[in-house]
């Protein structure tokens, strides 16, 4: 039953997990909580060295229809440039660019922020043990709930865009 799982889960502390951020991430020490545990191990047995790696975030409504975060404090107004998660901030700008100009032909008055609304600079982290450990580079994309809960015709030219996106400023750049 739905319900009765709802509930032990609300009654087992074990179970209330923020896998995105574990003090345990700061050291090589192995996390107590077995979750957290299998989660650390999977990140650092799946992602190589010197890979890049990007992770989706869900953002507010009515913030901007997309963040690019890099390592950044929030209310930053551009890519940080030195002891960041990405530092390649030419690249980034291309990104963020594409990014804009494909999205603006699904919407015209789209935005694409940095670090304005949001932060990712806490040491804490799993995006901060991925860079220390493997020198990933690292890019958060948080995505408004208003493009994530839209209609197909919006939905799915925007998950075209962003990976188009992708695929032409930071991986196809990447391997050349």
């Amino acid at each position: 039953d739905r319900n009765l799982t709802l509930e032990v889960l609300e009654l087992i502390p074990e179970y209330k997990i923020d896998l995105h951020k574990q003090y345990s991430y700061t050291d090589s020490k192995e996390p107590i909580n077995a979750f957290v545990r299998d989660f650390k191990n999977d990140l650092l047995n799946t992602v190589k060295s010197d890979s890049l790696v990007i992770y989706f975030a869900c953002g507010a409504r009515g913030k901007g229809d997309f963040h690019l975060l890099n390592g950044g404090a929030k209310g930053l107004t551009k890519f940080v440039s030195e002891g960041s998660l990405f530092e390649n901030v030419d690249k980034l700008m291309m990104f963020k660019k594409a990014l804009e100009n494909n999205h603006r032909i699904i919407n015209e008055q789209s935005v694409v922020n940095t670090h304005e609304v949001y932060g990712n600079d806490d040491k804490e982290e799993f995006q901060w043990m991925l860079k220390r450990e493997r020198n990933a580079n690292i890019i958060c994309i948080y995505i408004t709930a208003k493009l994530l809960t839209s209609k197909a015709d919006v939905y799915y030219p925007t998950i075209k865009c962003i990976g188009d996106s992708i695929r032409n400023t930071l991986i196809y750049v990447e391997n050349k």
